[in-house]
């Protein structure tokens, strides 16, 4: 037999505060959750409850006693069906993911609310997504600040050179475009690496030449000039006011088109401007 750890009881739409009490052995108020999918209570006796799948064209069902372990079970398979096998979206039958459990329940903590709270659903729904961003706050803090892992471990603003592996996905990306295939031959390959030993020799003949690179993305742009910026800060080359006045400006990529431009065109890692402020 199956035991308690193998499923769990979920507040279903019917659920009352009066429900989450030890004396409800009948589980009024509450779904099974068992490996992705949802079941109803559709019986209850004195002994144990009924528990039948929630998709309407499936007939897999469990019992559990009033002790929490399953004492009987359908042999039969949930009866599951894909998008591409059906015509209707409602025939569709698959098992529950990590993300759609975690989007039910929280859903089912804000319809409780609602029917407790003399509060809007938006306001609910908000405290609730900020409670949990609250939690995951405390986690990163106790772990990646506070805890085993250490800061230089995982943080790489200042690193010279590439700080993301964004240009290795790239590259990879690009080999896969021009292979086309899964399991190139051996022409396909030495003729790939000839185009990619000729890209490499231009720049390099280039660079010598004293030739500009290619122009960067603005975006990539404004990532320095703030990290310039704060470099200033912690060299204590200019006060917080400055930093505040000239590195917030980068982070508002959207609100303003003319302060963007403006912020990511101008190229402060010279610092001309920020040193004239501080006279």
């Amino acid at each position: 037999m199956s035991n308690y750890d193998n499923f769990q009881f979920i507040r279903s739409n019917t659920f009352k505060p009066e429900n989450d009490d030890n004396d409800n052995i009948n589980k009024d108020g509450f779904e099974v959750l068992l490996n992705g999918f949802l079941y109803y209570r559709n019986k209850k006796n004195k002994n144990s409850t009924y528990w039948t799948c929630k998709h309407p064209k499936c007939k897999a069902f469990l019992s559990i006693d009033h002790n929490g372990r399953i004492i009987n079970q359908s042999k039969a398979d949930h009866n599951l069906k894909t998008l591409d096998e059906v015509d209707n979206q409602k025939d569709v039958h698959q098992p529950l993911t990590h993300n759609e459990i975690l989007a039910l329940n929280f859903t089912k903590k804000v319809k409780e609310r609602c029917s407790s709270e003399d509060v809007g659903a938006c306001k609910i729904s908000e405290d609730t997504k900020n409670k949990n961003f609250g939690n995951f706050l405390d986690y990163f803090v106790n772990n990646f600040f506070e805890g085993r892992f250490s800061m230089d471990i995982w943080n790489h603003y200042d690193t010279n050179g590439p700080r993301t592996n964004n240009n290795l996905e790239s590259y990879n990306r690009k080999l896969k475009a021009f292979m086309d295939c899964a399991h190139p031959n051996i022409f396909k390959s030495i003729e790939f690496f000839q185009l990619q030993e000729t890209s490499a020799f231009v720049k390099y003949v280039h660079a010598n030449e004293g030739k500009p690179a290619p122009p960067r993305k603005k975006l990539d742009i404004g990532k320095d000039n703030n990290l310039c910026i704060y470099k200033k800060l912690e060299q204590h080359d200019i006060s917080i006011e400055s930093y505040l006045k000239y590195g917030m400006p980068l982070f508002t990529f959207r609100q303003n088109k003319n302060s963007e431009k403006a912020a990511f065109d101008t190229d402060s890692s010279d610092g001309e401007d920020l040193d004239s402020s501080e006279e």
